[in-house]
């Protein structure tokens, strides 16, 4: 399968299943994440394609947050690679996921590069 193939199995498969975080601290990182219980073969491509880690999640944390008690497997891009990547994925989006992951993207730069400095000279 083409790379470009795989961008678009890609989009598809985290426009149902992913997750795009923004951090809620200045020291947050923008990420991508994306879990599976069955099996982690689709994690391994999105391994391949983007980069990022994949984990085995403890069954207790899942099933506290009302999920299956089953193991799940957990694939996870953060940083400049997880903002890249959701460049790349944005326009192969619904319109309501590219809307979410704008939105997202935006709290990400404001974290890290507060609100717009402008210009602080005085006018002499």
């Amino acid at each position: 399968m083409s790379d470009e193939n795989e961008l678009y199995w890609a989009a598809g498969f985290l426009e149902g299943e992913g997750c795009f975080h923004s951090p809620t601290t200045r020291y947050g990182s923008f990420a991508i994440t994306c879990s599976q219980t069955e099996t982690r073969e689709p994690l391994d491509r999105l391994q391949q394609l983007f980069g990022g880690s994949i984990h085995l999640a403890d069954k207790s944390s899942v099933r506290a947050k009302g999920g299956s008690t089953r193991d799940c497997f957990v694939w996870a891009l953060s940083g400049p690679t997880a903002v890249k990547a959701a460049g790349q994925l944005l326009p192969l989006m619904s319109q309501r996921r590219q809307s979410q992951i704008i939105n997202q993207l935006a709290r990400y730069v404001v974290a890290h590069d507060g609100p717009s400095r402008g210009d602080n000279r005085k006018d002499i």
